[in-house]
């Protein structure tokens, strides 16, 4: 982010100075009737600043200081103390200067000729008492932590005199207090006491350069200010803003709105229209569909009623914000009609595409909307202009669970917003770009895999982003198994070929990944519903790859595992689960513990569910635990056992004392640097547990090898890996899939590959040549950190502390 300085005078309280001395007494400062009490920065100090005259309910204070200190750190205090103004040192007594009593230095009287007295009435005190202090070295007198009032009066002042830089040894322990601070998780954006938070943070971060807080913060604003916020009375225009920024950001709000509201004009309009264009109730042959759109209409219109959104009114009168506006919509009942099903009840599978309970059922804009066509399935049924990068879909709403994971309105919802640009409305992630137009004809009902483009797109994935999907074998059997299984799940096959779709190109998926992604959803939380004990292998699958698209993106997949393992029972003892007894299901579990594996996924809030270890503990007692290799990890289950007590104190012995398992070279070398990595990784989960205990006590292990030791051979644990991979006879191997993880735990050793240049090295020339994920949001999430660690040279830099504040979640595995 490019910081540009704000239009403002250079000297707003300074006068040029003459050699006439009736012209300097002009612009002398004007006297006090009492000297403030005075603050020795430098006791050999030879100027006395005068802080905070003209600032309202702030008594002055004076400060001692050395001005060839502030002259370095300022330009703009060398200017004022050493060029040519009324404010630099007199040359001769001058009976207008002020002179300290005895009560303000030392007691002792100062010869007028000898005061070299400067006010600063415009500055605060407080601020002015930091930044001096950090000038003159005075360490004892700088605080840990700064609020976000405080700090943005820091840097307002500092941005004046052009003295920002001199902050930055402190910078990262403020700003990291500031993100924990109760300030920033408000769920106003006016804070206590008046403050307005969002917009002094949003200075903080474009004076300080922190772009991400600053994307964060503007993303924020856009969607959790109210209309007051941007008016006359709110205070806003007081404050030292970036240039045009608060503008932008208003403008977006109001664009955002006018989207979401436009959504409900189209539908009234078009459902008010008397036998114009197609119908979208495509069932009611039996009565014409007039009378379920009706209901339709009028259910609309009564919600938006009670919601004083009817008439539907311009973004400009609305003055909730977008999440409250977005909450109060997506909880609006749309109710319709049906027609008899041959099950009783009745039925809208012709116009939605999927089952529905009916005229006892309600279609909530979450869930599923009563539009049809090109919306049908979609959770909004809204077109805007979204900018290109991270096409986000948000999840349907399935239970209460689901929907407080899902709201917007939680904390960190900043992550799930799309990015500010010029070309752009910045909407919730919800409201997606749909595939045709309103008018066009709802087409017969077709489903992926039952059209030529479904088979096309089918093959092209069999071809190319299966391989990317695991890491054993390119002959192996998981290809052909999940082809087959895709070819009977609907479910399934709709989200492979959005995963097909988002893989060929991150950064700017085409629409239909959009499409194939909300239909695999819809599907799947739908036969999650109908859950009735019978395991569905295909939805088990959706849900599983619908976890990695979204692991793909960098974007929070939990709630997805979570509901899968409450809804298959798997959050208990699973000695009778059906899913355990179900034999074509027990491959599906072994993945669902593994994408569960504790460190596998950075930035989690829970480290595991702890699905692999019941797993395992129900295998073991009814004598079905097995060994061998994991085809889809391409590593052996007895590592994985361990790497499921990573958090263990005992990990460590276990790790050193794995006998291993034999395999081919490239996979023998790959299990090594995971083993290595590990101990590594262990060491740091339980140092960061309990900050007392070093690396030498995180550990049960007598003997155990430093981490420089483990680190050099993990290196050469990947470069072996690197070097058998590239052999004609290893070819059909996808085993260096799996190097993020051992690659990502050498990176957080920053120290010691400060020490080991060629290391640092090695390293890098295994990313360039061997990470097939480099596009994704996810690689390029784990790259910014680890090259943020290693710029700060941060070896204790926690990249899952780093992972939540970027609010995203980020695979390994």
């Amino acid at each position: 982010m490019t910081r540009q300085r704000a239009e403002r005078p250079l000297f707003h309280h300074l006068s040029l100075s003459t050699p006439d001395n009736s012209v300097r007494k002009t612009m002398s400062p004007i006297q006090e009737p009492s000297v403030p009490a005075l603050t020795e920065m430098d006791q050999r100090g030879d100027v006395v600043f005068v802080v905070g005259t003209a600032v309202d309910n702030t008594p002055a204070r004076s400060f001692r200081v050395c001005s060839r200190t502030m002259a370095r750190i300022s330009p703009v205090f060398d200017r004022m103390l050493h060029g040519n103004f009324a404010e630099s040192k007199p040359t001769a007594p001058s009976s207008d200067l002020i002179s300290l009593s005895s009560s303000g230095i030392n007691g002792t009287t100062t010869s007028p000729a000898k005061d070299w007295i400067v006010h600063l009435r415009d500055d605060r005190p407080e601020s002015f008492d930091l930044l001096a202090s950090i000038a003159h070295s005075q360490f004892q007198r700088i605080p840990r932590a700064l609020s976000i009032a405080k700090l943005y009066e820091l840097t307002v002042l500092t941005h004046y005199y052009d003295a920002t830089p001199v902050l930055s040894p402190w910078l990262q322990t403020w700003v990291s207090g500031i993100a924990e601070s109760p300030e920033t998780t408000s769920s106003s954006i006016a804070g206590p006491e008046g403050e307005l938070l969002m917009p002094k943070l949003l200075w903080i971060s474009w004076e300080l350069g922190h772009k991400q807080l600053f994307e964060s913060t503007a993303r924020r604003m856009v969607m959790e200010s109210s209309g007051n916020l941007f008016g006359d009375e709110s205070g806003l225009g007081d404050l030292s803003m970036p240039p045009d920024v608060i503008e932008r950001i208003a403008a977006i709000r109001t664009q955002t709105i006018q989207s979401i509201m436009d959504v409900f004009s189209t539908l009234a309009e078009k459902l008010v229209s008397v036998d114009e264009g197609p119908r979208w109730c495509r069932h009611a042959s039996y009565m014409g569909p007039h009378r379920c759109e009706s209901m339709i209409l009028g259910s609309m219109t009564f919600c938006l009623m009670r919601a004083s959104l009817w008439p539907i009114p311009e973004a400009d009168d609305i003055d909730e914000s977008v999440l409250t506006l977005y909450s109060t919509l997506m909880n609006l009942v749309i109710h319709d009609i049906g027609r008899p099903s041959d099950k009783g009840g009745v039925d809208h599978s012709e116009c939605l595409g999927v089952e529905c309970e009916g005229y006892q059922t309600v279609l909530r804009w979450g869930s599923g909307i009563a539009s049809r066509g090109r919306f049908a399935g979609a959770l909004v049924p809204v077109e805007i202009e979204a900018p290109p990068p991270a096409k986000r879909k948000k999840k349907s709403k399935l239970d209460d669970k689901t929907k407080e994971t899902d709201s917007l309105a939680g904390e960190g919802s900043s992550g799930n917003l799309k990015q500010l640009n010029s070309n752009a409305v910045a909407v919730p992630s919800t409201v997606l770009t749909a595939a045709a137009s309103l008018d066009a004809v709802p087409p017969e009902t077709t489903w992926p895999g039952r059209t030529e483009q479904d088979r096309h797109l089918l093959e092209e994935f069999n071809e190319t982003t299966v391989f990317m999907l695991h890491s054993s074998r390119r002959d192996g059997l998981f290809r052909s198994k999940l082809r087959q299984l895709a070819e009977r799940s609907e479910a399934l096959c709709a989200i492979l070929l959005a995963t097909h779709l988002y893989i060929s190109n991150p950064d700017d998926p085409s629409q239909l990944f959009e499409e194939y992604y909300l239909r695999g959803l819809a599907l799947f939380r739908n036969q999650l519903e109908s859950f009735n004990g019978s395991v569905d292998l295909g939805a088990m699958y959706a849900g599983l790859f619908i976890c990695t698209l979204n692991l793909f993106q960098s974007a929070p997949w939990s709630i997805h595992l979570e509901l899968m393992t409450t809804v298959y029972g798997l959050n208990k003892d699973l000695h009778n689960s059906p899913v355990l007894s179900e034999p074509e299901a027990r491959f599906a579990l072994e993945l669902m513990g593994l994408m569960d594996m504790p460190t596998f996924v950075r930035g989690r809030s829970t480290l595991s569910l702890g699905i692999w270890k019941r797993l395992r503990l129900a295998q073991g007692s009814i004598g079905m635990k097995r060994g061998g290799i994991q085809s889809v990890s391409s590593l052996p289950r007895s590592l994985l056992d361990i790497f499921a007590n990573i958090q263990d104190e005992d990990s460590d012995t276990y790790f050193l004392q794995w006998f291993g398992e034999t395999g081919e070279i490239p996979q023998i070398h790959l299990w090594e640097a995971y083993r290595l990595a590990g101990i590594l990784t262990g060491r740091r989960l339980r140092i960061r547990a309990n900050p007392g205990i070093t690396a030498a006590t995180s550990t049960s292990c007598p003997a155990t090898p430093s981490a420089e030791v483990l680190l050099g051979r993990l290196v050469a644990s990947m470069d072996a890996l690197c070097d058998a991979t590239s052999r004609p006879e290893y070819s059909q191997l996808l085993t260096t899939n799996a190097l993020l993880y051992p690659y990502v735990a050498a990176r957080l050793e920053v120290a010691i590959l400060l020490r080991q240049p060629t290391w640092m090295e090695s390293l890098r020339r295994v990313t360039e040549k061997y990470q097939p994920y480099g596009k994704t949001a996810n690689a390029r999430n784990i790259t910014e950190m680890l090259d943020e660690a290693w710029d700060s040279g941060n070896d204790a830099y926690d990249i899952d502390e780093q992972a939540r504040r970027r609010n995203v979640e980020v695979a390994l595995f």
